[in-house]
This record gives structure tokens, C-alpha cells and sequence, in this order.
């Protein structure tokens, strides 16, 4: 078994990532910018901001692969923060794992993007472009650390949480959808997805997308 880090253990894929990986055996190193009132069940809570050099140090020292589990929109930025935490990725060889949205992925293959159809939220668009730059920025990555991104299906989220059934379907730069064209994933059955990444690691340095 390993040690996992998720930065962001306490948000909607971070508290799932983490439930799946204990039950899995892992052990698990949670960063969170404040003290919930409930520490996580099994988690080791590191408290404070994924931009401290000191916090960041400590995380990837200890960790076999690190989970970034946050909104690229806010602050303190993923992307001013990305450089340094690929570099801490490379110098202790841990795998970095990023947490995406589904906005960047295509339609159908040769299709138009998520973002770009018809009727996007506006109110959605500035976290969406914010992945958009981590995205171009890690495929610009000269590093050579070893990352993956994740973008779930397009109904993805804590309003339509789902179950978990231990199964899903990947794709490249496309949204998964069932036969219906419905895009859909649980947050239990992305966390599987993580684990199983982590696990049997299948995609190195490439983005990837989940869904029923």
C-alpha cells in the first residue's frame, strides 16, 4: 500500500478520493486551508495553503503520489502555484494527479468543446477557462514529472452525487457518455478511478476522461 496526498481532502472529490483510498489500505495525507471542525476519519491533516514551500515540502516527501483536488479559479491560483508543485512532483518522485472539469473535453471526436456549446453557464465559464490554462500548462510541462488530469463526464457533480458501482469507462479528450448520450459519473465511482490510476497507473502525463 501507499501514502496519498490530496490536496483539497475536505471538497466534494477529495473527501471521496480519500474514503476509497482507506478502504483500500492507503494511508492518507489531507491539505486543507482551514481546520474542519471534524477531522476525516483516518486522514493526517496537514493545515495550510498548497503555495507554502515549507507545506508543499513536507506533502511530497512523504507522499508516493499527490492528488490536487481544487478549484484552479481561486485563490491562491493553480496555475502560479503549478511550476513548484511539478518540480516537488520530479524531485521526489511522486505522482501528481489533478482533479479537472469536463469543459475542456470535446463533444465527439472532432467536435466542439463542452465550453464552446451552446447554453455553457456564464457563471461557469471563468473556473472552466482556469483548468483550460492548467491543462495547456502541464501539456507545456518540461519537467518530466510524472502528472495525470482527470475530466469527468459531464454531469458530474455534488448535485447529482450517484452510488458507487466499482465501474466507469475512459476516453482521451472526449466526454464519455452512455448510450442514452447521457455523461454522467457518481463521485464514489471517480474516486475508483483515482485509486485505480494510482494503483496501475495507465496514463503518464496525458489528461483522461471518466464516465459511465
Amino acid at each position: 500500500m501507499s501514502t496519498i496526498g490530496i490536496i483539497g481532502v475536505t471538497g466534494y472529490v477529495g473527501s471521496h478520493v480519500a474514503e476509497e483510498a482507506l478502504a483500500r489500505g492507503h494511508e492518507v495525507i489531507g491539505v486543507t486551508p482551514n481546520r474542519p471542525r471534524e477531522t476525516p476519519a483516518g486522514v493526517e491533516l496537514l493545515v495550510g495553503s498548497f503555495a507554502d514551500p515549507a507545506l508543499r515540502e513536507d506533502l511530497f516527501a512523504r507522499a508516493d503520489s499527490v492528488l490536487v483536488a481544487v478549484r484552479a479559479g481561486r485563490q491562491p491560483l493553480l496555475l502560479d502555484s503549478l511550476e513548484d508543485l511539478l518540480k516537488a512532483a520530479k524531485e521526489h518522485g511522486t505522482r501528481l494527479g489533478f482533479m479537472g472539469g469536463a469543459a475542456s473535453l470535446l463533444m465527439s471526436p472532432g467536435g466542439i468543446r463542452v465550453l464552446d456549446r451552446p447554453g455553457f453557464p456564464e457563471a461557469m465559464r471563468p473556473e472552466a477557462e482556469a483548468h483550460v490554462e492548467v491543462l495547456k500548462a502541464l501539456h507545456n510541462d518540461t519537467s518530466g514529472a510524472d502528472w495525470f488530469y482527470i475530466s469527468p463526464a459531464i454531469g458530474f457533480g455534488p448535485s447529482t452525487p450517484g452510488e458507487r458501482t466499482g465501474h466507469y469507462r475512459t476516453d482521451t479528450d472526449v466526454a464519455v457518455t452512455d448510450s442514452e448520450g447521457k455523461s454522467f459519473i457518481s463521485g464514489a465511482d471517480l474516486a475508483v478511478a483515482f485509486v485505480d490510476e494510482i494503483e496501475v497507473p495507465r496514463h503518464h502525463r496525458q489528461r483522461f476522461s471518466v464516465g459511465y
